[in-house]
């Protein structure tokens, strides 16, 4: 069977214009791939211009201009604080320069802006058969030239209500200043969930002050991969994520390769 990698912006909600609906999942064990090249920090709008994500597939929360709707628009203030590399002081969403031409959707927190805050996804699957077997991968940047530690989380739910943490995926920044350029830590997850057809799944990246004193880190979510498939009717992608704990298989790691791959189930 051919596997494809996706690098088609547009199909995970970042556009150049033009209306858009869900991560919509057409095609069973086929790789979903964002990396944001085209963020702007331009904010989200249902009907995306250039630079902003779309806020059908997106959303935000935790600001001091509020909690952003699937469907609503966020194009000024805290939603839109546009391009950086780093440094900012003011809390909102920005796209990050997180290394040479490398641009990510990041977020500064303060005492007030995403503390607690989230990013979420909306995942829609329209292949006609019910997936249970989900890979989920993504960076977490960080630039930690503060002496504040902040905790990020990662769960899923099926009605965007509801949500189950999971636990190893917990990241913490350290508490004293090391850094003034952003630093990458990769993840990737196995989910054992089952979602209907024409039925959705929600990914939320959580966060929220952990220790230390003063001024938060800077943070960037980049390269958001998706990856679906029926389990009755597929095998795991060749370099992927294993989901049945194969020896000898390399593993995406919790910042570094695991033993064994974490299968959470519902």
């Amino acid at each position: 069977m051919v596997r494809q990698v996706l690098m088609a912006m547009c199909v995970i909600g970042i556009c150049e214009s033009g209306a858009m609906a869900d991560l919509i999942v057409a095609v069973p064990e086929q790789r979903s791939v964002e990396d944001f090249s085209l963020f702007t920090g331009a904010g989200f709008s249902a009907n995306p211009a250039n630079g902003q994500l779309d806020s059908t597939t997106w959303r935000v929360g935790g600001f001091t201009d509020g909690t952003l709707s699937y469907g609503g628009t966020g194009v000024t203030g805290d939603f839109a604080r546009g391009k950086s590399s780093g440094g900012v002081t003011s809390g909102g969403l920005y796209a990050f320069q997180v290394a040479t031409g490398d641009w990510a959707m990041g977020v500064q927190a303060t005492g007030t802006d995403f503390n607690p805050g989230f990013i979420e996804l909306r995942i829609l699957n329209q292949t006609g058969l019910p997936i249970d077997r989900w890979e989920v991968g993504y960076d977490l940047y960080t630039r930690n030239d503060q002496s504040r530690s902040s905790s990020w989380d990662l769960a899923w739910s099926l009605d965007g209500l509801a949500f189950t943490t999971l636990g190893d995926a917990r990241y913490l920044s350290p508490d004293a200043a090391t850094s003034t350029v952003f630093e990458k830590n990769s993840f990737a997850w196995a989910l054992q969930v089952n979602v209907p057809d024409a039925s959705r799944l929600y990914l939320r990246w959580s966060s929220a002050d952990f220790g230390g004193t003063g001024s938060r880190d800077e943070f960037a979510l980049d390269n958001v991969s998706l990856w679906g498939a029926a389990s009755a009717t597929s095998t795991p992608e060749p370099g992927s994520l294993a989901l049945t704990g194969v020896a000898g298989i390399a593993l995406w790691g919790y910042r570094r390769l695991r033993k064994k791959p974490r299968i959470y189930t519902d």
